[in-house]
C-alpha cells in the first residue's frame, strides 16, 4: 500500500469506525445561535472561542471520565447508564460488540472549554486505547458534552455523542448543536485532532498488523454488526405487523360478531364461498333455515354456515321478526349515525390542524432562514473579535528546543533557529504554547521576545497534505544538496547520494523539506524526495 493510501484508510477508520472521533456536524438549528445563552447572557458560542484548559488534574472529573471507560471496555451498560445519559438500544448494542475487542482505556490528557450554560463543558478527552488482539496503544480522541448536576457531579449528555450524531435516533438542542460544530472549527482543536491522527498514521505506517486490525478487521467487524442489527430491526418490525394484523382481523371479527343478526332463509338456496355467482358452491340451505348475518356487501349477505364464513343472495333472505331483532336493528341504525357523525367531525378537526401545522411551518422556515443569516453575520464577527484578542507574535532568541508538552522531560519534537518568528496562544508555568509544525507544542518562554530583531525569519508552513509523513525514512534516487536553510543559495551541509537514506522531519508548503541525515539537521528539495 502507498503511503498516501495507507493515511487516508487510517482516516477512514478514524471517522467512520471509532466511537466518537468526531468529524464536525452539520449546521442544523442555526436559528439557536440567536437565543441568549447562559454564559453571560450573550453569545451562546462564546465557549467555544475560549483557549483549552488542561483539566487533567481534575480529581472528580477524571474519575468520572476513568469509570465511564472501564464501563464501555467491559460493555457494563447498567454502569455506563448511570455516568452517559440517553443510550439508545442501537448504541448498546453497538457498545456490547466493540467491547468484545477492547481490553482497556488509558487516560492521557483532558482539555475543555466552557459548554453553553451553567457549568457544562465541551471536552476533548486523549485517550491510549488498548485492543486484546494488538500489542501496540493506538492513539485516539474523544468529545464529550459534560454537565454537572445539582451538587455538583459531573455526567456526560450522551445526546451529543457521534454515535447519535451519525443515526439521528435521539433529538438533541439546536444550540448545542450549533456550539459543538463551532468548537470542532477552532484552530486549537483541529491541532489537537491532527496530532491525534498523525500519531496514528505514523503507528499504521511502522506496523503493519496494526494497519490491517484498524483498515479490515474492526471495519469488518463493524459492518457485519450493523447488518446483524438492521437484520433483528426487521425482523421485530415484521412480528409487530404480524401482531397489529392479528388485531385487526379480531377486531374485525368482534364487530362483526356485535352487528350479528338473525335472518331466515326464505326458500332453497346455495351457499357460496364468496359473493359470487361464479364462486364455489358450499352447499345449500332449505327456506325456513334460521342463520346469523354478519354484514352486507351489495347483493350478498355474509352468514355463518356450519361455522364457515359463506355468502348468500340476500333477496333469499329476511330479518326474523322479533321485537329484539327490531330493536337491534334499530340500535345497530344509531349506532352507524352516530359513528358517521364523529367521523365527519373528526375529519374536519384534521384538516384544521393539517392546516395549522402547514402555517405553523411555513412561518418557522422563515424564521429561521432570518435568524441563519443573522446568526452566519454574528459568528463571522465573534470569530474576527476572537482573532484579534488571542494570538501574540514573539521571536526566537537562540536555538531552542520544541517539546510536546510543558515539561523538560517531555517529548522532543524539534528544534527553532534563533530569530524565527512564531504565534503564541497562551503561556503557562514558564511556558509558552505555540503550533509548530501544524501541531501545539511548548517552547521555554524565556528564549522568546517580543520585540523583532532585524533579521527575523518566519516558521514556514507545513504541507498537511503531503503524501510523506514525519519520521519516515527514503532512499534517495539519485544525489542530492543537503543545505544549511531554505535557499538554492544556502551553505551545502553535505550531499547525499543516489541509494542513500534521509529522514524526514518535516515537509513544508514552500518546496522545502527537512531532514536528518548522517546525524546532520538541514534542508532539501521536496521534489528529490520519491
Amino acid at each position: 500500500m502507498k503511503i498516501r493510501e495507507l493515511g487516508q484508510a487510517a482516516g477512514v477508520f478514524l471517522e467512520h469506525y471509532r466511537r466518537y472521533v468526531r468529524t464536525g456536524l452539520v449546521g442544523i438549528g442555526l436559528a439557536a445561535l440567536l437565543l441568549v445563552g447562559t454564559t453571560g447572557g450573550g453569545d451562546p458560542l462564546s465557549g467555544a472561542y475560549k483557549d483549552y484548559e488542561d483539566q487533567t488534574e481534575n480529581e472528580e472529573l477524571y474519575l468520572m471520565l476513568q469509570d465511564y471507560y472501564k464501563a464501555y471496555a467491559k460493555g457494563d451498560i447498567d454502569r455506563l447508564e448511570k455516568l452517559a445519559k440517553p443510550i439508545s438500544d442501537k448504541e448498546k448494542s453497538y457498545i456490547e460488540t466493540m467491547s468484545r475487542y477492547i481490553k482497556s482505556y488509558e487516560i492521557e490528557e483532558i482539555d475543555t472549554k466552557p459548554g453553553a450554560e451553567g457549568n457544562a463543558l465541551l471536552a476533548s478527552v486523549k485517550v491510549g486505547i488498548h485492543y486484546k488482539k494488538l500489542d501496540e496503544t493506538a492513539p485516539g480522541l474523544d468529545f464529550f458534552y459534560i454537565e454537572q448536576d445539582e451538587k455538583g457531579k459531573y455526567h456526560i449528555n450522551n445526546l451529543y455523542s457521534t454515535f447519535n450524531a451519525q443515526n439521528g435516533e435521539l433529538p438533541v438542542d439546536p444550540t448545542i448543536t450549533a456550539l459543538i460544530a463551532t468548537f470542532e472549527r477552532q484552530d486549537d482543536v483541529v491541532a489537537l485532532q491532527g496530532e491525534v491522527s498523525q500519531e496514528f498514521n505514523k503507528l499504521a505506517l511502522e506496523d503493519k498488523d496494526f494497519n490491517v486490525y484498524f483498515t479490515e478487521t474492526l471495519p469488518e467487524v463493524v459492518t457485519d454488526w450493523a447488518a446483524d442489527y438492521k437484520k433483528k430491526e426487521e425482523q421485530e418490525k415484521k412480528k409487530e405487523k404480524e401482531a397489529k394484523k392479528k388485531e385487526e382481523a379480531e377486531a374485525k371479527k368482534a364487530e362483526e360478531e356485535a352487528n350479528a343478526q338473525t335472518v331466515v332463509a326464505k326458500e332453497k338456496v346455495n351457499v357460496r364461498e364468496k359473493p359470487d355467482t361464479n364462486a364455489a358452491s358450499l352447499g345449500q340451505v332449505t327456506g325456513g333455515t334460521e342463520l346469523t348475518r354478519y354484514k352486507e356487501k351489495g347483493d350478498w349477505s355474509k352468514v355463518d354456515y356450519n361455522g364457515t364464513k359463506a355468502w348468500i343472495k340476500s333477496e333469499y333472505l329476511k330479518v326474523k321478526e322479533t321485537e329484539k331483532e327490531d330493536a337491534k336493528a334499530e340500535a345497530k341504525k344509531e349506532e352507524e349515525k352516530k359513528a358517521k357523525e364523529a367521523k365527519k367531525k373528526e375529519e374536519a378537526k384534521k384538516k384544521e390542524e393539517a392546516k395549522q401545522k402547514a402555517e405553523a411551518k411555513k412561518a418557522r422556515e422563515e424564521e429561521a432562514k432570518a435568524a441563519e443569516e443573522a446568526a452566519k453575520e454574528q459568528e463571522e464577527k465573534a470569530t474576527a473579535k476572537k482573532k484579534e484578542r488571542k494570538k501574540e507574535t514573539v521571536y526566537v532568541t537562540e536555538r531552542v528546543n520544541v517539546r510536546e508538552k510543558p515539561d523538560t522531560s517531555a517529548t522532543l519534537l524539534g528544534q527553532v533557529a534563533g530569530n524565527t518568528k512564531l504565534t503564541r496562544y497562551r503561556e503557562k508555568n514558564g511556558w509558552s504554547k505555540v503550533i509548530y509544525r501544524g501541531s501545539k507544542a511548548w517552547i521555554k518562554s524565556e528564549f522568546l521576545t517580543t520585540e523583532k530583531p532585524a533579521d527575523a525569519q518566519e516558521e514556514p508552513e507545513v504541507d498537511n497534505t503531503a503524501a510523506i509523513a514525519p519520521g519516515q525514512e527514503i532512499r534517495l534516487s539519485s544525489a542530492v544538496n543537503i543545505r544549511k536553510d531554505m535557499d538554492e543559495n544556502s551553505a551545502k551541509l553535505a550531499i547525499a547520494y543516489g541509494g542513500e537514506k534521509v529522514t524526514i522531519e518535516a515537509v513544508y508548503a514552500n518546496g522545502w523539506s527537512m531532514v536528518l541525515f548522517k546525524g546532520r539537521e538541514g534542508y532539501m528539495k521536496t521534489e528529490y524526495i520519491k
